[in-house]
């Protein structure tokens, strides 16, 4: 299943794994095995690493949702946390995803001013957000950061605000409506890149 400590679909995005695999217990062993690891992740894997880290700790201490608004800074929703949580994993590597105002519109705001999104979720890398419709509105009502695909076509996240804890949950790839790539001049931009 692992290849010098890693799953193989963090190595080879396009490699899928089985999804029996990742029952509770495989799922929490995988999540430790990543975490303890000292070696440097592929690319995208730093992001995976800082969402488990946080999924673990909020296993073991609980949620707090605060935590993930930066100071000084506000939430457009009281309830929904997915877009905080979201934009807090990836601004702890990436410049372009720090701002005092926080949620899934500044998110997709980033990604369309580099113009990196797709919809082809074969183009998804670990760490990457995923925008999904999960009410099939034809809409983005909820984000999460891509893990990895199975080998019956689901998709794997992590995602904050879910029944209000942080999870590791497998979705239908239809449910995911667009994917925010994380592409060199995303990964390189020093300036933030939210504008209100």
């Amino acid at each position: 299943m692992t290849r010098g400590g890693y799953p193989p679909f963090l190595i080879q995005p396009k490699i899928r794994f089985h999804r029996r695999l990742l029952n509770a217990p495989m799922r929490h062993l995988l999540i430790i095995l990543l975490l303890s690891s000292c070696a440097p992740l592929p690319e995208g894997g730093d992001i995976v690493r800082t969402a488990l880290a946080e999924y673990e700790d909020a296993r073991i201490h609980g949620v707090d949702p605060h935590r993930y608004i930066p100071p000084g800074g506000e939430s457009r929703y009281k309830n929904a946390w997915c877009g905080e949580f979201t934009q807090w994993v990836l601004a702890q590597h990436l410049p372009a995803f720090e701002s005092p105002h926080t949620g899934t519109r500044i998110l997709a705001g980033v990604f369309l001013k580099f113009d990196a999104t797709t919809k082809d979720i074969d183009d998804a890398h670990p760490g990457d957000a995923l925008f999904f419709d999960l009410n099939g509105e034809g809409g983005t009502d909820h984000i999460g950061i891509f893990f990895g695909r199975d080998d019956d076509g689901g998709v794997w996240s992590i995602d904050g605000n879910v029944r209000g804890e942080i999870v590791v949950v497998r979705r239908e790839a239809l449910s995911v409506y667009w994917i925010g790539r994380l592409t060199d001049e995303v990964k390189t931009s020093p300036e933030i890149a939210w504008r209100e």
